[in-house]
């Protein structure tokens, strides 16, 4: 049975309708943010990481996807065109999947390198000479202060808990918000299909339920 309603209480087409908003507008956003910090993205991770150029405008591209699929999505359901919702639904499982894959790979890899991400730590720290503390004055910035090898240590344990324990609800709430969000269209998708189908259906239940009369007199 196709769900009727979108998060318990929201009729279907109108949370469907939400939906599409929400996302045309999060990745219009997240593309306009990838051209306006475009140089500052460039200093920081130029001399860092290999391929910078290929993940800054692969970056782009899915923006400027999932903003088209996200316009006709909403475009669909304010319509009803069943087409322009179904090819939102596609992408949505699609990237939904993707998304679930990456992040978890991700996951994993934060866990299995996290002796590496900690010595790290201690070195980049060790550098600037201690982890930031601040006087508890609002008229003074947090400064950096010698610290033995112990506090620093302390520090980076304390910080990839953190880190680790916010990637991982990150990680599992977002994906099962994105997977319901994605089967809330399908469901809509699918009442769109019933719909259109709806009148056909029931004159031809009509024809077959009436006897059918020849409207040629009986030669017998």
């Amino acid at each position: 049975m196709v769900t009727s309603t979108c998060c318990c209480c929201i009729p279907l087409r109108v949370g469907v309708g939400i939906i599409a908003t929400f996302s045309l507008a999060f990745y219009g956003s997240s593309l306009i943010l990838c051209f306006v910090y475009k140089n500052e993205y460039y200093s920081i991770v130029d001399n860092r990481i290999n391929g910078v150029n290929a993940i800054f405008w692969s970056s782009v591209a899915v923006s400027i996807v999932w903003l088209l699929a996200s316009l006709f999505g909403l475009i669909g359901v304010l319509t009803q065109r069943r087409g322009m919702v179904l090819l939102f639904n596609t992408f949505n499982w699609i990237m939904a999947f993707l998304t679930l894959g990456v992040s978890l790979a991700a996951f994993i890899l934060l866990l299995a390198r996290e002796q590496d991400a900690h010595n790290n730590c201690v070195t980049f720290w060790n550098e600037q000479g201690g982890p930031p503390t601040a006087d508890g004055s609002p008229y003074h910035s947090s400064v950096n202060i010698p610290s033995n090898q112990q506090s620093i240590d302390d520090y980076c344990t304390n910080i990839l808990k953190i880190l680790t324990i916010v990637v991982g609800v990150l990680t599992f709430v977002g994906n099962g918000i994105q997977l319901y969000f994605a089967a809330m269209v399908g469901a809509y998708s699918t009442r769109l299909k019933r719909f259109r189908q709806h009148v056909p259906l029931r004159d031809l239940d009509y024809m077959q339920d009436k006897q059918y009369t020849s409207p040629y007199p009986n030669p017998y």
